[in-house]
């Protein structure tokens, strides 16, 4: 039977370590190979259904309307609780045709191990304070030794001087006032800049800097690399467009889509509404990115802080990871 369903994942999700009570996200992408359109189903397969829909959860709903070639992406979330039990375990998530349920691929296997609770870190204020004693006692002691008695004191007889005349106060100088600057107006920037999401502190990026369409864009390390940084280009007042500048491709949002937590992409610059962004200016140094087919705000997956997370569409309520500096 032809395939009906593509699912593919990115290379470094197909095995991860995780401690108790830490999460994560390993994002899908699901493409209609049929031609038809459809109404397609993804299913979480895990390989130990003790953990389903406990540690592992789909955050999008599971039925999408494929057309001819469309793709969509599926973020699986993996949320370990604090008494999950150390080993290996896996799980895929397979596609089927919500009408003709025997049509349907399996996806790729995703293997992760469970490496017992993350270690409490040693606190490491504790060492500037015992420094800190340390050298107070020193010091005590060493004064205490080095101590002196005060001899007696001399006394010394001194002539009465001839009374000089009074000088004249010098006036003080006029205080001249320090100008203070006008902050610069919170515009678009330009030129080579990178994203900086305002919570995890990671940087924009298409995933493993790949220059092709429909690459997810993530959060990774802000490093050198020419994949980390992008040109805003003005369109009209608040409306700019985005590109990469190793890829020169444009910002946007999967297919177009106007629903929640739909990851992004680079896609080619034309001119469609889904590839342009409102920039908002919340503080003199932050900012949000609305999309201006949506009206949804760019951020994080989950307020994730780890790397690859992949960057979607969510409302612009008031968490730090909906909010974007930039970096030069």
């Amino acid at each position: 039977m032809a395939k009906v369903f593509n699912i593919t994942l990115p290379a470094d999700s197909a095995s991860l370590k995780l401690h108790a009570k830490q999460k994560t996200t390993v994002t899908y992408t699901v493409s209609n190979l049929s031609g038809r359109n459809l109404r397609g189903r993804v299913v979480l397969n895990p390989s130990d259904t003790a953990v389903k829909n406990k540690w592992i959860t789909l955050t999008e709903e599971t039925e999408k309307d494929f057309g001819g070639s469309s793709s969509f992406q599926f973020t699986v979330t993996v949320s370990l609780p604090a008494d999950a039990a150390p080993g290996k375990y896996t799980f895929r998530l397979d596609a089927v045709n919500a009408d003709v349920p025997d049509e349907g691929d399996p996806g790729p296997t995703v293997g992760f191990e469970v490496i017992g609770t993350q270690p409490t870190p040693f606190p490491k204020w504790i060492i500037p304070v015992v420094i800190v004693v340390l050298l107070l006692i020193g010091g005590a002691v060493t004064w205490l030794l080095l101590r002196k008695p005060a001899p007696d004191p001399i006394v010394v007889v001194t002539p009465t001087p001839t009374p000089m005349p009074t000088p004249r106060p010098t006036p003080a100088p006029t205080a001249v006032p320090t100008p203070v600057p006008t902050p610069e107006p919170n515009v678009p920037p330009s030129g080579r800049v990178a994203i900086v999401n305002a919570k995890s502190d990671l940087c924009l990026s298409p995933a493993g800097g790949a220059r092709d369409n429909n690459v997810l864009i993530v959060q990774f390390s802000c490093d050198g690399d020419p994949s980390r940084f992008w040109n805003f280009r003005v369109v009209n007042d608040d409306i700019v467009e985005i590109s990469n500048l190793n890829s020169y491709r444009c910002l946007t949002i999967a297919g177009g889509s106007t629903g929640l937590n739909v990851s992004s992409v680079q896609y080619n610059c034309d001119g469609d509404p889904s590839r342009r962004w409102h920039y908002v200016p919340v503080t003199a140094t932050m900012f949000r990115l609305v999309n201006v087919n949506s009206g949804l705000c760019l951020t994080i997956a989950g307020g994730g802080l780890d790397r690859n997370t992949v960057a979607v569409q969510y409302p612009c309520d008031g968490d730090t990871s909906r909010k974007w500096q930039i970096r030069r």
